[in-house]
């Protein structure tokens, strides 16, 4: 599982403070371009259909807030798609691909 201890302090505030970094952490773990966040009682859990977690600790605002805020972003910049539109399920777009692979 990908959390805040995978990263160093520094890269860890680029993480949180950067919604295209957060897009790109997340599309680049996961092929199927499938990004799932899952609220169930207490916690949290958001990951790619593989599987790959990136947060899972709901006793953290801030980084909750942030994660919720960089999927929207994405979402915004059509970058992901939410399905259904519940902010549940959330694929990668065209464009969203394109931006990943320029990044990288």
């Amino acid at each position: 599982m990908t959390n805040k201890s995978n990263f160093t302090p520094d890269e860890w505030k680029v993480l949180l403070e950067s919604t295209m970094a957060a897009g790109i952490a997340v599309t680049a773990a996961d092929p199927s371009g499938l990004v799932l966040f899952e609220r169930f009682g207490a916690s949290v859990d958001l990951h790619t259909n593989n599987g790959e977690s990136f947060f899972t600790d709901k006793a953290d605002h801030q980084a909750l807030a942030t994660w919720e805020a960089a999927l929207q972003e994405l979402v915004k910049a059509e970058l992901f798609v939410d399905d259904g539109g519940k902010g549940e399920v959330f694929e990668i777009t065209k464009k969203g691909y394109d931006e990943n692979t320029r990044n990288k």
